[in-house]
């Protein structure tokens, strides 16, 4: 074990296959692999924004519970799916938890909305970094202490040049998250793992100051 709780292996390989029609999800294996790694058995999972509710699947596949938020009334129709209670998804925005009588939460695994080269473009403008912001301050108040957060985001290539994305998500939710580091999800399929790229970073945070004498296992990736 590493210090900060990690495997000695800071990165993992998957072929990265998604279904058709839902290209922006991230893959199944790999949110089963966090999952089995980082949620007891029958704790809660919070993915804030469940989009076609790949986490909310895995961890009902698993024998976990989980909660979603989804604004998007296509994808809820997708992500209530084969849903059964206690699990449920929950038609508002992530903006909106606090509203909301929810478990402690054991595990925290979630991609959020991706934006552009140029954050002057962004469909959500200068607003977006200021929006996690809010979001994840709400997730950290809803996780029990020393919960994994896991937020899985890409950097971003297209003809317009390249953005950093992880690396500015990281600093942003450092400033009241407790970083404990990144692991890598590289692709080995066709399927890209973000706009332009065939891998993305799974950034690790506790919501409080970890106990590293006892360290976070996060199982074998291998």
């Amino acid at each position: 074990m590493t210090p900060n709780g990690f495997a000695a292996q800071t990165w993992f390989a998957l072929d990265g296959s998604v279904p058709a029609g839902r290209e922006t999800a991230f893959p199944d294996e790999m949110a089963q692999r966090v999952i089995a790694a980082l949620c007891p058995p029958a704790g809660w999972v919070l993915d804030p924004f469940a989009g076609f509710g790949t986490t909310l699947a895995a961890a009902q596949l698993l024998g976990r519970r989980a909660i979603g938020f989804e604004i998007d009334p296509a994808r809820q129709d997708v992500a209530r799916q084969g849903l059964r209670p206690p699990s449920r998804l929950i038609a508002a925005s992530a903006e909106q938890m606090a509203d909301h009588d929810l478990p402690p939460v054991d595990l925290v695994l979630t991609s959020p909305p991706y934006c552009t080269v140029n954050l002057d473009d962004d469909p959500m403008g200068p607003g977006y970094f200021s929006f996690l912001d809010r979001v994840f301050r709400v997730v950290a108040r809803v996780t029990r202490p020393g919960a994994p957060i896991i937020v899985e985001v890409s950097d971003i290539m297209t003809e317009d040049g390249f953005r950093p994305l992880a690396g500015q998500v990281m600093q942003v939710l450092g400033r009241f998250l407790w970083p404990m580091g990144i692991l890598a999800r590289c692709n080995t399929g066709s399927t890209p793992a973000g706009p332009g790229v065939n891998h993305s970073s799974l950034l690790y945070f506790h919501n409080t100051e970890p106990d590293l004498a006892a360290g976070t296992r996060m199982g074998d990736w291998t």
